[in-house]
């Protein structure tokens, strides 16, 4: 793991510094890898445990978010990026029309989601076994690197040097 954390230092110092920069799409694996990565070590910090060790594994083999991740950044716009340095949250979430969910509860999460500040970068990580997550409404975040399996799908942006209001103060 201590290659995507050495690979990610030249793309995410401008990031974290708030500067402007452009990142091809095959640079945006570095930091996808490593948001992903501090997500799923983010997890231990708690209870819950919503990533599977499939997806640990599929990152350690391919350096690259499993199918179901999403990460998005935006600009962080605030002044204490020390106040909302990391917020991890595992649930268990359900397919509509699947009737009664037999088995409830915190052992049975299968989704979860990290946001993190890293000075001027804001980042906002999503996995599910369930489902995938292509979007939010009412802030505005730039979606980096998706799976080969997801991309095809929903094209991802190059240009990550937007300025993006987030939800900090």
């Amino acid at each position: 793991m201590s290659r995507i954390e050495s690979d990610v230092i030249p793309i995410a110092t401008p990031l974290i510094l708030g500067r402007q920069c452009r990142v091809t799409e095959e640079g945006q694996r570095k930091p996808a890898a490593f948001l992903c990565l501090v997500s799923m070590r983010t997890e231990y910090l708690g209870e819950l445990r919503a990533i599977p060790p499939e997806d640990r594994r599929y990152l350690m083999e391919h350096f690259e978010p499993p199918a179901l991740w999403f990460v998005w950044i935006a600009r962080y716009a605030g002044n204490k990026p020390d106040e909302h340095w990391s917020r991890y949250c595992g649930m268990q979430l359900c397919s509509e029309g699947t009737g009664p969910v037999s088995e409830v509860g915190p052992e049975h999460c299968n989704t979860q989601v990290t946001t993190m500040v890293l000075g001027k970068l804001c980042t906002h990580v999503f996995s599910s076994t369930e489902t995938p997550v292509l979007g939010y409404e009412g802030i505005r975040m730039t979606r980096i690197l998706a799976s080969e399996r997801i991309r095809n799908r929903h094209p991802v942006p190059t240009n990550l040097g937007r300025c993006c209001r987030t939800l900090a103060a």
